[in-house]
Formats: C-alpha cells, structure tokens, sequence
C-alpha cells in the first residue's frame, strides 16, 4: 500500500449525518430517555478481567499514536495476537492521531475486528477527543452491523488521564449515542476494567448515569 493510501485518522467511518433518519412520528431525538423507552440495563455492561479472553463482535485497544505497544492493554492485545497485528498496521497505516482510530483483523481475539484507538493524555485535557473515539466506534458498529464492542478504560492507564473523568466521559458519550441512534442500532456496550479501582469506578458512574447496578 503506498504511503498516501495510508490513513491516520479512522477507517470506514460514519458521521452522524449518514444514519439514517427516523420517519416523522416514530422517533424524536431531542426526546428524553422514558419517552424512548430505552433499557440501558440490557445494553450496558462493566466487567472486571482481561479484554483478551472476551468475546465480542468488536474488541476495542488503546493504542499509541505510532501503534507500538507500549504498556497495559495494548501490550496485551498485541502479545496475544502476535507481531503479525504490529507488522499489518504499520504496513497500512501511517499513525494516529489522538482521538482517531483505524481498524484491524482479530489476529486470534474472539472477535470479528480489533478497532484501534488513541486517547487524550491528562496534560493536554483533550476531552473531546475521548468523546470522539466513542463516538466513532460506536459508528463504525453501525456502519458495519456488529452488535456487540468491548471497551478498555481507555486513556486512564499510561496515559493519566483521570480515571473518573474518563469513566463519565465514556458513559456519558455511549448514553447519548444510544438515546440518538437506539431505535436503528440494536447491541451492547461492554467495559471491560483491568484493576478493582475502575471496576469501582465504573459501578460507581452506572448506578449514577445510568441508574444500573
């Protein structure tokens, strides 16, 4: 693939503009949640474990800007699928930027494409581009009729940013996506949290945002 083939920012991604829709009378979206009827105890989930061994139409890594793994989940994915993910990424892409993602085959992961991301750094308070890698993922989902992702604490780890900033920051997005896009887009949204502090963490912002336990 020649050099200005190479993408690195997103790959088959969708902008809110290419959903489609909802016919006048069946969905408002400036509707609350109680209107749109919406369970999020059926489409949102936080587990404590190794995102390696799960399962998932999507798995989603958070990766490095020059895709090289460097700590934490990254460096997971990365020795459970072997040098060939490294080797197909950089013979594709160029890099990320923060708050992009490109895509990849599963390289052994139970899932149909590992989609990797790169977060914001805590120094630089890049808030929305957190926003964005949520967003985006959760387009791409649509864009490619999977129905299930799993998300890592994305940002939190190496990259400092603070944890219970993120954790709303991922719920919150996630929330408004669906509560937009619920009505055509029909799966789950799965943390998956490394240590006991982010599974509290995320049980805490459940029960907060989402009124789930």
């Amino acid at each position: 693939m020649k050099d200005e083939d190479k993408n690195n920012i997103g790959y088959n991604q969708i902008n809110d503009e290419d959903i489609p829709a909802p016919s006048a009378g069946v969905m408002n979206l400036d509707l609350n949640l109680k209107k749109l009827n919406i369970d999020f105890s059926k489409i949102f989930f936080y587990v404590k474990g190794d995102i390696t061994t799960m399962k998932a139409d999507i798995i989603v890594n958070s990766s490095s800007p020059s895709m090289v793994p460097q700590m934490g989940v990254s460096k997971s994915i990365h020795n459970k699928c072997g040098p060939k993910l490294l080797k197909f990424l950089k013979t594709n892409y160029a890099g990320i930027l923060s708050g992009g993602i490109v895509d990849s085959p599963n390289f052994g992961l139970n899932c149909k494409k590992i989609i990797h991301a790169v977060g914001p750094f805590q120094k630089n308070e890049a808030h929305r581009d957190l926003e964005i890698i949520y967003q985006q993922c959760l387009n791409y989902c649509f864009s490619n009729r999977f129905s299930s992702i799993i998300f890592p604490c994305i940002s939190t780890g190496g990259s400092m940013f603070n944890e219970d900033r993120g954790c709303m920051i991922a719920i919150n997005t996630c929330k408004n996506w669906i509560e937009k896009n619920g009505e055509f887009w029909k799966g789950t949204i799965t943390f998956c949290c490394f240590t006991d502090k982010s599974f509290e963490t995320y049980k805490k912002y459940f029960k907060e945002l989402l009124d789930v336990n």
